[in-house]
């Protein structure tokens, strides 16, 4: 199916969105990098595990910043926020339509790399099925959590949104860090976790949904899992109002 017939077919308020994200990389070649990926990551993770769960870890926020991070750098330029969005009407839904596009497509690129690697997994070695769903979930909840960090950063910063996706993920062990030799309340640590892509609770999300976690951790968990969501999407609402009434504006 071509753009131009994905243009016609799908609505015009979405139209926008499909066109920026159609120009923000060449899409034949990366979906041929993609296919040939695949097949070399089961590979990989079957002939070495700690490979496969490395690819669980890294994928997403590299798919995410691959995906979403450049369709944002290219709507942030004036030239094209003015070209594609210049209609009455667009503004802030526009930038929302263009994180769900570009999230979406994120999302199930990551979940293909991620299935690849746990097939390679569960070759190599028999894995129970709380293993396997346990890294399963893992993936979903990391993967969303990359994309919402990616998205965050991609509409706070013009340019190098991957270092501050970066930064944003190490908040919490450099918050740490600092603070340990004054004996900060592990209350703050927590808080400081909330406002950060939640890997942590991420990893024990099936735990956490088994009732085995502790209870005097499952609470921060859960904040975490939902804290994070809502504060990128209160950032990214914030944000997506300036830029679309100043596309020229600075970080």
């Amino acid at each position: 199916m071509t753009l131009a017939s994905l243009l016609d077919r799908c609505r015009v308020t979405w139209r926008p969105a499909l066109l920026v994200c159609a120009a923000s990389r060449a899409w034949g070649w990366t979906v041929l990098a993609w296919a040939l990926a695949l097949p070399v990551v089961a590979l990989m993770a079957r002939a070495r595990a700690e490979l496969g769960t490395a690819v669980l870890m890294y994928a997403p926020p590299l798919v995410a910043l691959g995906v979403v991070g450049r369709a944002f750098a290219l709507v942030r330029r004036p030239a094209v926020w003015t070209a594609v969005f210049a209609r009455a009407g667009a503004g802030p839904r526009d930038l929302w339509r263009l994180a769900g596009l570009s999230g979406a497509l994120a999302l199930a690129a990551s979940w293909s790399v991620a299935a690849f690697a746990l097939a390679g997994l569960r070759s190599a070695a028999p894995l129970p099925s709380t293993g396997l769903v346990s890294l399963g979930l893992f993936t979903l909840a990391w993967s969303v959590c990359c994309i919402l960090a990616v998205i965050g950063a991609a509409a706070v910063a013009r340019r190098a949104a991957a270092g501050v996706v970066m930064g944003w993920m190490l908040l919490p062990a450099g918050f740490e860090a600092i603070t340990s030799p004054f004996g900060v309340p592990e209350i703050a640590a927590h808080a400081v976790k909330i406002l950060a892509p939640p890997l942590e609770a991420a990893v024990r999300l099936h735990d956490l949904l088994r009732g085995l976690v502790p209870a005097e951790v499952a609470p921060w968990f859960v904040a975490q899992l939902i804290g994070f969501p809502l504060v990128v999407l209160a950032l990214f609402a914030w944000r997506a109002r300036r830029i679309a009434e100043r596309p020229q504006a600075v970080e």
